[in-house]
């Protein structure tokens, strides 16, 4: 395992470069976000500890919970605060912050685990939306963003279970959740893509 993420320097380190990576796109995935959202909608932004696109959501009118792991929380708890994000400590894979949201956004979340985890989260993400409510998964598309099968490659040295999806497996777990209207949407500038879907009103 590489030791430069290990300790509380490390994590430091990863967190704010990963605030810094994401700078350039955030105000287009915004703005495509909440393009599809009622007027000052509730986000719930799931492992979004770093900040960066909850402070946008929030700058384009959002009330936006954060939920992620323990220690990104604490890395962040005063940015976020700044930023008037509310922030929650927990495992995504356990459980979500009790809804009902406008929106739950997942931003590189999904390639970090195997299948049966995205169903399960998606599931869980269906009950905790309002009736109408927007799923936001950004990620790469296998088969589509340039970069996903090496993308893939990196998960599967780097993660238990990671990898990227087909655009039909993720219509197969939203459907398997209840979800329709589903999306896919490219996003400026960018090699990852939205994947929207709706909670039926």
């Amino acid at each position: 395992e590489d030791e430069s993420t290990q300790g509380p320097e490390g994590k430091e380190t990863f967190i704010h470069s990963m605030r810094r990576l994401a700078k350039p796109g955030v105000r287009a995935v915004a703005d495509l976000l909440l393009s599809r959202l009622p007027e000052n909608p509730h986000i719930l932004d799931i492992g979004g500890g770093p900040g960066t696109y909850a402070e946008a959501f929030t700058e384009g009118g959002a009330k936006v919970t954060v939920l992620d792991v323990p220690e990104a929380i604490e890395l962040m708890k005063e940015h976020l605060a700044a930023a008037g994000v509310f922030a929650v400590r927990g495992d995504f894979n356990e459980g979500l912050p009790e809804g009902p949201f406008d929106a739950a956004y997942l931003g590189s979340v999904s390639h970090i685990y195997g299948p049966e985890e995205n169903q399960a989260l998606i599931q869980r993400v269906a009950e905790s939306l309002a009736p109408g409510g927007l799923i936001a998964i950004r990620d790469f598309i296998r088969g589509v963003s340039k970069g996903a099968a090496l993308f893939a490659v990196n998960m599967l040295v780097n993660t238990e279970s990671g990898d990227t999806y087909t655009e039909v497996e993720y219509r197969g777990w939203l459907n398997a959740a209840g979800f329709d209207e589903i999306e896919v949407l490219p996003i400026p500038g960018r090699d990852t893509y939205f994947i929207l879907a709706r909670k039926p009103a």
